[in-house]
């Protein structure tokens, strides 16, 4: 077997990104099509490893288990994740997923309705600016909205406060933003 580090793309430094969205309302087969196809899109352009909770689907249809269990294991997960991507409909467990996110200051984007090959470059946008690659590492530097630099990310460094951090991934989203 590989070596995960040496795998294309880079198995340690890409993000481990959780889709979140609607599973039981209003066509769960149609649902996981969708979180399906953009853990795919994320994983094909080398952005990010998907963590797919919708695929236990199979696992419940094999050997069904209570609904809380279900979400216990999703929060399991999306704790070890480095950001959520929310799908759009009505899901009161993404909305307590995002709301989970919030409190513990883990970044998370929300996409519209559309799925569109051409309206990706927000959602990729979003992943290069919060998680830069190791050559854009040594070379970024943080601006606040008015323009001031907050400072020089060193490769291996990080922005000093969670302020500056939500600071620039609110600015790499208004320079992309998403219209699907």
């Amino acid at each position: 077997m590989d070596d995960p580090a040496s795998l294309d793309g880079g198995a340690m430094t890409r993000p481990v990104i959780y889709i979140a969205g609607p599973y039981s309302f209003p066509d769960p087969p149609r649902n996981v099509h969708r979180a399906v196809q953009v853990g795919t899109y994320l994983m094909d352009h080398g952005l990010a490893w998907p963590l797919v909770p919708h695929l236990s689907m199979l696992w419940d249809t094999i050997s069904p288990r209570p609904y809380a269990d279900w979400l216990a294991l999703d929060f399991a997960l999306l704790e070890r994740c480095d950001g959520l991507v929310r799908l759009a409909g009505t899901s009161t467990g993404a909305d307590g997923e995002t709301d989970w996110c919030n409190e513990h200051g883990v970044p998370w984007i929300a996409l519209t309705d559309a799925w569109a090959a051409d309206s990706s470059l927000g959602l990729r946008a979003w992943i290069e600016g919060t998680w830069p690659t190791e050559e854009q590492v040594s070379m970024v530097k943080y601006y606040d909205p008015e323009g001031t630099i907050l400072g020089k990310k060193e490769k291996g460094g990080a922005p000093q406060t969670f302020d500056d951090f939500v600071r620039v991934i609110k600015a790499a989203y208004d320079a992309n933003p998403i219209t699907w």
